[in-house]
């Protein structure tokens, strides 16, 4: 799982799976993310959803300042038709958004400066992980359930 921003800075990375590897760069990575996105949204007219890459595959879904991705072994889930992956997916990662918005809602950041302002702010910027870490265990839960879900449906 990986929150990044529009620009492609890395702000959130939790590896639940210590067999996937997308490269030891996580700032390479989500840079390259980004700008496959950012083309899809400007050059294909859509946002991009998902993308299978080699045998992972990766979902995509977007606030107006941050890009989140979830990263799933496509192996694994070989069994599951996609329509049932992407409607968990979707759920999950419409969860983690809610986590991250009642999170700037509520006034748990920086001095009451706005998400746009941080994210727009290379100084502030910097602080945007630090912030979000105080979440990360509610999405730890939300990627748990989520995780377990799946499991479920694969063994049903």
């Amino acid at each position: 799982f990986i929150i990044i921003t529009k620009d492609g800075i890395p702000v959130i990375e939790r590896i639940y799976d210590k067999t996937l590897d997308l490269g030891t760069d996580t700032f390479l990575t989500a840079g390259f993310l980004s700008a496959f996105a950012r083309f899809a949204d400007e050059h294909v007219s859509g946002l991009l959803s998902d993308i299978g890459l080699h045998t992972y595959r990766l979902f995509f879904d977007y606030t107006e300042h941050l890009m989140f991705l979830l990263i799933y072994d496509e192996i694994k889930m070989s069994n599951l038709p996609v329509t049932e992956f992407l409607m968990l997916f979707k759920g999950t990662m419409s969860e983690i958004k809610s986590t991250v918005r009642e999170f700037f809602i509520d006034g748990n950041f920086h001095g009451g400066v706005s998400l746009n302002q941080i994210v727009e702010n290379p100084k502030l910027l910097e602080g945007l992980s630090n912030m979000l870490e105080k979440v990360s265990p509610q999405f730890d839960r939300i990627l748990y359930k989520s995780h377990k879900m799946l499991m479920d449906v694969l063994k049903g």
